[in-house]
């Protein structure tokens, strides 16, 4: 009975041995799997926050670039008006210099007239 009992009780140990390697055999796929997942999942919140910049920089471009045309609008408009309101002081100082000049010939022809006919009235 004893060698059954020392039988029973190498089998034990063995079966032990075996279930201990198998629990560690598990555990360390289960240790590589949760491993790999945490990577991947690291990966994964990587690219999203990459992308999320990517979309945050783009959007941000974006409204920078219509603010800027919308502002470039803004002063090409102030500055065709500047423009169109020089244009027309010049334009109404040149018409009331001609205007000036032309009176100015009207007067002296108008004096030379009455020259020449008192001239020939003479």
């Amino acid at each position: 009975m004893n060698a059954l009992n020392k039988e029973k009780a190498e089998l034990a140990g063995v079966y032990k041995a075996s279930l201990r390697a198998h629990a560690e055999e598990e555990l360390e796929r289960q240790k590589e799997e949760l491993t790999n997942k945490m990577q991947r999942d690291r990966e994964r919140f990587n690219l999203s926050k990459e992308s999320e910049r990517k979309k945050m920089r783009d959007k941000l471009v974006e409204e920078s670039r219509k603010k800027l045309g919308d502002e470039l609008s803004k002063k090409e408009i102030a500055i065709k008006q500047q423009l169109r309101n020089e244009f027309e002081v010049k334009m109404k100082n040149r018409i009331q210099q001609h205007e000036d000049e032309l009176k100015k010939k009207k007067i002296d022809l108008e004096l030379e007239m009455q020259r020449k006919i008192k001239q020939v009235l003479r």
